[in-house]
């Protein structure tokens, strides 16, 4: 048996792609009333009240709100990376 990957259907029933910033993806999938995965700062700068709407299923320890990575290459302008 072969599984393709989601992303390899052109339509799927069962998964989607939002293309969009974070809260609209995470504002959609409230509305849809579908599962989704997000950070925490997302999550916290709705600008309405989940509660009611939306639940938290599962949630990380990781105490960073957006946790990310800097990876800096030659530039061109050194003085810009600092």
């Amino acid at each position: 048996m072969i599984i393709k990957a989601p992303r390899a259907t052109p339509v799927s029933t069962w998964y989607h792609q939002y293309i969009a910033y974070p809260d609209e993806a995470l504002c959609a999938a409230i509305a849809h009333k579908e599962y989704t995965l997000t950070d925490r700062r997302t999550w916290l700068s709705l600008t309405f009240d989940p509660t009611g709407k939306a639940a938290i299923y599962k949630q990380g320890g990781n105490l960073l709100l957006n946790p990310a990575h800097l990876l800096i290459s030659k530039a061109q302008d050194p003085s810009l990376a600092e």
